[in-house]
């Protein structure tokens, strides 16, 4: 029997555009990534936008220490996006 990877994808709200600091979104986002890993969730998206979808991208990055089967993908919003990352000096380890 073939086994279907669970995908999880991620989207939120700029910084400027909500009133929940970066560590209170960061332990929701924790939260809800475990639920998806003890759901069966493997594969994990982001949009890489400012805000809620690079937090979460950096709880999944946690999260890929101790389980290097889980996956993100990088679902980049424009050609330039990784410049854009670069000039904020925003830094992931995959």
């Amino acid at each position: 029997t073939k086994m279907l990877n669970k995908t999880c994808c991620f989207t939120g709200h700029r910084p400027q555009k909500t009133d929940i600091n970066d560590t209170k979104e960061k332990a929701l986002l924790r939260q809800a990534v475990k639920n998806a890993i003890d759901a069966g969730y493997e594969i994990f998206i982001s949009g890489m936008a400012m805000g809620t979808d690079l937090r979460a991208a950096e709880v999944v990055i946690e999260f890929k220490k101790q389980l290097p089967h889980i996956k993100l993908v990088c679902a980049s919003p424009f050609k330039a996006a990784d410049s854009l990352l670069y000039y904020f000096k925003i830094k992931f380890y995959f």
